[in-house]
């Protein structure tokens, strides 16, 4: 279901992720899904947005980084969501990210899961909080998003790097869900 602060996280991640991949000259290589669906069986799913490659290698899937969003939704269901992205069968994503967003205090936990064994494993887990006098805390910073999942291919030039999105992007992201929330 999307609600305003959902908007508003998908929106401010994307925007992080898109001025890094630009910056490294990459914007038209990549490629971005609002909404993607992928059916695997009888089921069938559609992550809250994702990028990959426009060219993606024959061996993988389209979307090689899923974003999923919960406000209301429970952990376990986040995690059923991110299982489907990351299993080979079904979603086939490289990486999945997820933010969690608390409806009654401003706290935002972004976490970052990859397929290891052919299981989904936690390799982040970043925890952004503010209390009333408007103090943010931070821990687990900086997000990274290593480039070979996101691109599917090795780094091959200098001006490549993987996407790490500090303190400063981080609190960004989590201001504008705020705002949205009226926190």
């Amino acid at each position: 279901m999307s609600t305003p602060e959902h908007g508003a996280a998908t929106v401010a991640l994307s925007n992080a992720i898109t001025l890094q991949v630009h910056s490294m000259g990459l914007g038209e290589v990549i490629q971005t899904f609002v909404g993607p669906s992928t059916k695997a069986d009888s089921r069938g799913k559609e992550a809250d947005y994702g990028w990959g490659p426009r060219r993606p290698p024959p061996f993988a899937g389209r979307l090689s980084v899923a974003l999923e969003v919960a406000i209301s939704e429970t952990q376990e269901k986040l995690k059923r969501d991110v299982d489907f992205w990351l299993n080979p069968n079904e979603g086939n994503a490289n990486m999945a990210l997820t933010l969690k967003v608390s409806r009654n205090t401003p706290m935002v936990t972004f976490d970052t899961l990859e397929r290891v064994n052919q299981r989904s494993h936690r390799t982040q887990h970043i925890t952004v909080s503010k209390n009333s006098g408007d103090h943010i805390t931070l821990s687990g910073s900086p997000m990274t998003i290593p480039f070979d999942l996101l691109f599917q291919r090795p780094i091959s030039c200098p001006a490549e790097r993987n996407i790490q999105l500090a303190d400063n992007e981080l609190k960004d992201i989590t201001s504008r869900i705020w705002e949205a929330q009226g926190f």
